[in-house]
């Protein structure tokens, strides 16, 4: 069972692998964590998309259910980034990567997408966004995932 509590830290004190699947309960922010630590542990690098990490395949994936992992409250309130090379060189890189025709802006919800799945996999918590170019992200993006 995954269990959350009212700070941004998860406690996970067994991985269900009964083939019942696994119980997530808690902060939706939290319970993200949770399940990314869990994929790191695992061996994808929060890093795989940006950094072309590749994953280490593996055969079997077993979890010590008498484990516990646990992560407390943050020393660091805000963690995060602030997009400072909007232009040329993360304006080009966009366009060209998420293929977005001039002239809308390249800041789009797939580039938001994967800059917040590398600051949740980080365990961040803050983005900055692009200042000089709107759109900034949508609000419903932030929410669905879990910035």
């Amino acid at each position: 069972m995954v269990t959350g509590s009212n700070r941004v830290g998860l406690t996970i004190p067994a991985l269900i692998s009964s083939g019942k699947g696994t119980e997530a309960v808690g902060l939706q922010r939290g319970v993200i964590y949770g399940l990314y630590e869990l994929s790191e542990q695992m061996g994808v690098s929060p890093w795989y998309w940006w950094a072309d990490v590749p994953a280490v395949p593996r055969s079997t994936i077993a979890f010590d259910p008498t484990k516990i992992c646990s992560h407390g409250e943050p020393t660091v309130k805000y963690r995060g980034l602030f997009i400072n090379d909007e232009l040329p060189v993360l304006w080009n890189w966009a366009r060209e990567t998420f293929e977005v025709p001039l002239p809308q802006t390249p800041f789009q919800v797939g580039m938001y997408e994967r800059v917040f799945e590398l600051l949740l996999r980080l365990k961040a918590n803050y983005m900055w966004p692009a200042s000089t170019f709107p759109p900034s992200p949508p609000p419903s993006l932030l929410f669905d995932t879990g910035m």
